[in-house]
């Protein structure tokens, strides 16, 4: 059973999936190759997004707990990396933690990233990005605020931005 995980570990938790799928191995050395790899994790996050959706709005039976708690945990880091893939950056680099961010019940900061403050890496930005990403993330990201926020998340700060950026109303 531990070699399976393992297999299944090493073939889909990697920096470029893509070019495990059958046949496209071929490509990893062309910039096409590239261009599809970036595009196929950019894809993949915006599934998994909506299955975080998904998995919030219809918990599996006897699992709405341990769902729940998951996503008050773990959506503020979530929210962090929609808002910095979002900015540019490509799917999968370290998001920094935030400036001033309180450390964990057990002492240890976010495991998100080993920054203490907010660094952007230039050589993370992604060129020729679909336009659609950054437009479909930012529904998602939307939606999974409002549902983080009803799991009792902490999106204070997402949420104080979105009314910062709100224009005044007349």
């Amino acid at each position: 059973m531990l070699q399976v995980l393992i297999s299944i570990q090493a073939l889909v938790l990697n920096e470029k999936p893509y070019f495990n799928e059958p046949g496209y191995e071929r490509s990893a050395n062309s910039a096409d190759g590239q261009k599809r790899a970036l595009e196929y994790n950019d894809t993949t996050f915006q599934y998994s997004c909506r299955t975080m959706l998904y998995s919030l709005r219809r918990p599996p039976q006897h699992f709405e707990d341990l769902v729940a708690g998951h996503f008050r945990e773990r959506g503020r880091a979530i929210l962090a990396a929609c808002k910095y893939y979002m900015e540019g950056h490509k799917v999968g680099s370290r998001v920094p933690e935030e400036e001033g961010k309180e450390e964990s019940e057990n002492g240890e900061g976010s495991s998100s990233s080993s920054a203490a403050k907010p660094q952007h890496n230039k050589s993370a930005l992604q060129t020729g990005r679909s336009p659609a990403f950054k437009t479909n993330l930012r529904v998602l990201f939307e939606e999974l605020l409002m549902e983080f926020n009803v799991k009792g998340a902490d999106t204070a700060k997402f949420r104080a931005e979105k009314l910062k950026n709100q224009p005044p109303a007349t």
